[in-house]
């Protein structure tokens, strides 16, 4: 008899299970779509948002608490994502940790959203067609921030962004996005990496993007820091055929409730080659602080490297950046410069300018416009040279220039077979995509025996040649 007592304890706690088996089986099969409406809900109470689960929810609760839902999307009640949703996933898997979960906390072990689409489009009128969705509740973005719950990893797989200007008619894709990241939490350090494709239709834009760092967020406060960050992109882009860039941060930092951005020890680094033509570029910056009033830029410091066909040139620019960044407004004020440049035409030794000045930029995006204008004063050999450039249109680039030189000594500056000046045109290929046209005036012009006094001339740069055509008084 006692030995039947001692049997049936576990024969009790094994009923017991299998009812407790039993009931959440039925509870999982019967209450998702309780679930799924409370998660609808959950998103319509952030904002006017729509969320819906074509593929429906799968809930399982041993040997751990998962959810999975398939075809997920998610729109606008306003109609303002237009007529496709902006935002769907072929798939979102939640892994949650049960013991938290008895004790009343929600701790997320991963977070997986598979084959997610975004679709982001500006209409004309320079609207986002998301507008409005931002939520018009109560809750301020840092309130709601701090709430989320604990998630030790988000992976992202197979994401693409797609982007719709209408007004210029760009579209700019980001295909076969993946991320990794984590920690995250209102209050959390973390590392993440992301890896990509950008491209851009109509253009032969596709470069391949690399995404590393790690950072530091507190949600409540809407602040968070990237310590440190690297970008590597590599591909054709910007009429080359293969471009290399590289981007090095010691520390970035967003501040969103001053709507603020700095950056701290940045070095850039662009390498772009078209047949015989190799554009190298490297930049360091010591710091940055921009917003949507001011941007401040110090200690800049820009090299910029040409090759095309025995053809040299290396400039590099000192000084510190400012604009106004809400008018499209920037200006470099320039410590000093240094320019020097190797052409066959050119003396054996490359001909050295150094100068100062100040470079002022006025950007419309919309239009892929702009205007550079610029005031240069510098020094090369024993001559003086004052430069004012106006750049009307950045893409393709159309210049303006305005040369004048107090004295220039053609056999100190030409090799041999071009130290006698020359009555036809003169002609030196240049890049084929820039276009423009300038006066020059020299001081005194000497070659050999000859002087010349107040010369004057024209130039005009089309279809990749140079052409300069003289006017001249010997004296």
């Amino acid at each position: 008899m006692k030995r039947l007592r001692l049997l049936a304890w576990p024969a009790a706690a094994l009923g017991l299970a299998a009812l407790l088996v039993l009931g959440i089986h039925y509870w999982t099969q019967v209450d998702t779509v309780w679930l799924e409406q409370r998660l609808a809900a959950t998103v319509r109470a952030g904002g006017p948002y729509a969320l819906r689960i074509d593929g429906g929810l799968r809930l399982s609760l041993l040997p751990a608490p998962s959810l999975q839902a398939e075809r997920v999307v998610l729109a606008g009640l306003n109609g303002e994502a237009g007529a496709a949703p902006f935002l769907s996933a072929e798939r979102v898997q939640v892994d949650v940790r049960l013991r938290p979960l008895l004790a009343g906390e929600l701790h997320i072990a991963a977070l997986a959203l598979d084959g997610v689409r975004v679709d982001l489009r500006r209409r004309a009128d320079g609207r986002l067609a998301v507008d409005g969705l931002a939520g018009t509740g109560a809750t301020s973005p840092g309130t709601a921030l701090s709430s989320l719950p604990y998630i030790e990893r988000l992976e992202l797989r197979d994401a693409h962004v797609a982007w719709r200007d209408e007004a210029s008619g760009r579209q700019l894709r980001l295909a076969a996005l993946t991320l990794s990241a984590g920690p995250l939490a209102p209050s959390a350090r973390g590392a993440l990496s992301a890896r990509g494709r950008l491209d851009e239709a109509g253009t032969p834009l596709q470069l391949d993007l690399a995404l590393q760092g790690n950072y530091a967020c507190e949600l409540a406060a809407r602040r968070c820091a990237l310590a440190p960050l690297a970008l590597r992109a590599h591909g054709p882009a910007a009429g080359a055929d293969a471009t290399e860039f590289v981007l090095d941060v010691a520390k970035l930092t967003h501040d969103a409730a001053r709507a603020e951005t700095a950056v701290q020890a940045a070095a850039l680094r662009f390498v772009g080659t078209r047949g015989a033509r190799r554009v190298e570029l490297d930049g360091d910056l010591a710091a940055l602080v921009l917003t949507p009033a001011a941007l401040r830029g110090e200690a800049l410091d820009a090299r910029l490297r040409l090759r095309d066909e025995g053809t040299r040139l290396d400039l590099r620019l000192m000084g510190e950046a400012s604009g106004e960044p809400g008018a499209g407004d920037y200006r470099l004020s320039l410590r000093s410069g240094a320019l020097a440049v190797t052409h066959p035409a050119l003396r054996p030794t490359p001909l050295a300018v150094a100068f100062s000045g100040e470079l002022a930029l006025t950007q419309a995006w919309e239009g892929v416009a702009g205007r550079l204008q610029g005031r240069l004063d510098g020094r090369f050999d024993d001559s003086t040279l004052h430069l004012a450039l106006t750049a009307t249109r950045l893409s393709p680039p159309e210049v303006e220039v305005d040369l004048a030189i107090d004295r220039l000594d053609l056999d100190r500056l030409l090799s041999a077979a071009h130290a006698a000046p020359r009555s036809a045109a003169s002609r030196f290929p240049v890049g084929g995509d820039i276009g423009g046209r300038g006066t020059w005036r020299i001081g005194e012009l000497r070659t050999g025996a000859l002087r010349f006094a107040a010369v004057q001339g024209e130039f005009r740069l089309r279809a990749g040649r140079f052409e300069s055509l003289p006017r001249r008084s010997p004296r």
